[in-house]
């Protein structure tokens, strides 16, 4: 069994997915397993993968039979991993050579953290890996400035039976990985890794079809009303100022959607599923 999973989903990335397979390919720490889900690509992407997955047996290639979406997506290829811990890595990034063993090496440091995050900006006070309990990392968020919110997947680490008991990313449309983030906050510490681990391409659609159809003011607004919730079950230093200012600036952005009423259903629709945990 490898000590790590590196979860890769994909959809219609031919053009950048060689680069990213050849970067885990080149790291320093070998004992690692590759999983590529395919999410229905109409390009070459599949074939591409195929022939690296018949040179290198840590290379395992699945697809699916219907485009499941982003977040479905990242959740169905958890269980295919076999090892202790897993990685995201977006079919149009890269690791670099060194990220592997040093992410490994910082788990064995703090075997009481089952989460972590990179890409951090560096704090001035500690040098990383820095763990922040569960009843700091709003404040760090909020106060500090450090925007582990709004991290993507591409960023995470985990032990992997501990993203199963949580239950992974939630449907919601662009903001799956910020309410995982905000869920998982509640009750369990984090480690913050530093830049330098992953190449994050930055471009690019999202691996999945099921995005596109939604408005950046529906995706603010889901945003803001989901980050509210959360907000709302923890304290944190100046908590009940910050919950005042943003709920001024919820309720802005829920006035601009009032005016289209269809997005305004929509919206309500997609936050209803969310409360009642049917998504």
């Amino acid at each position: 069994m490898a000590r790590i999973s590196i979860l890769t989903t994909a959809y219609n990335k031919q053009n950048f997915i060689s680069e990213c397979i050849q970067s885990v390919i080149d790291s320093s720490f070998q004992d690692w397993e590759m999983i590529v889900l395919d999410d229905c690509s109409n390009d070459d992407t599949f074939e591409i993968v195929s022939k690296y997955a018949e040179i290198d047996s840590r290379i395992k290639l699945f697809k699916n039979d219907v485009n499941l979406g982003d977040y479905a997506n990242r959740n169905k290829v958890v269980t295919f991993s076999t090892a202790e811990y897993i990685k995201f890595l977006d079919a149009d990034d890269c690791i670099y050579p060194w990220a592997i063993e040093y992410i490994l090496k910082y788990f064995n440091q703090r075997p009481d953290v089952s989460w972590a995050l990179d890409s951090i900006n560096q704090c001035d006070e500690k040098p990383f890996p820095i763990v922040i309990e569960a009843s700091e990392i709003y404040h760090w968020h909020i106060n500090l400035g450090f925007s582990i919110f709004s991290k993507a997947p591409t960023s995470s680490t985990f032990k992997r039976d501990f993203f199963i008991q949580k239950g992974g990313f939630k449907e919601l449309p662009m903001v799956g990985d910020m309410e995982f983030w905000l869920r998982l906050a509640i009750d369990s510490k984090l480690m913050l890794l530093p830049h330098g681990l992953i190449w994050s391409r930055g471009v690019v659609n999202n691996d999945s079809e099921s995005s596109r159809n939604n408005s950046k003011l529906e995706i603010i607004l889901l945003y803001d009303r989901i980050f509210s919730y959360y907000l709302n079950k923890i304290e944190f230093p100046d908590s009940s100022k910050f919950r005042f200012k943003y709920n001024l600036l919820f309720m802005k952005n829920f006035l601009k959607i009032c005016l289209f009423p269809i997005r305004l259903k929509k919206h309500n629709s997609l936050y209803g599923l969310f409360l009642k945990n049917k998504i």
